[in-house]
């Protein structure tokens, strides 16, 4: 996704900042990541939702780990479930969890910056 926006920034900001004497980073700072920033707040959200909802790889290769030392949310719903046959805590995990997650998109959502939704890319 952010190659795409990389690929979205018409070429003319970079020469317009260069005639006016921008250095490297300077094009980065004032060209580059303003274009990039309503991608990047996307990109941050949901990585991050997704992150907390590994399963498989954790599952694959530790099932939990030594002493629960692996065990996240997801692994803890699945063995609760279908290990250990409680739905009912599985549902009450994965519920929490749902709104644990809706919550923290929400306050992700409202601390972006104004304008970070509404830029346009030429």
């Amino acid at each position: 996704m952010i190659l795409a926006a990389l690929t979205r920034i018409a070429p003319e900001y970079y020469e317009a900042a260069s005639i006016e004497g921008a250095t490297t980073w300077q094009l980065f700072t004032k060209v580059t990541l303003p274009f990039l920033q309503p991608v990047l707040y996307v990109v941050g959200l949901l990585g991050t939702l997704w992150s907390v909802n590994v399963f498989d790889i954790i599952w694959l290769t530790t099932k939990g780990g030594p002493l629960d030392a692996t065990t996240t949310l997801p692994v803890s719903i699945y063995i609760r479930a279908f290990q250990q046959f409680k739905l009912g805590e599985a549902s009450a995990i994965s519920v929490s969890m749902a709104v644990i997650l809706l919550v923290f998109a929400v306050v992700y959502i409202r601390l972006a910056p104004k304008g970070a939704s509404e830029q346009e890319i030429v």
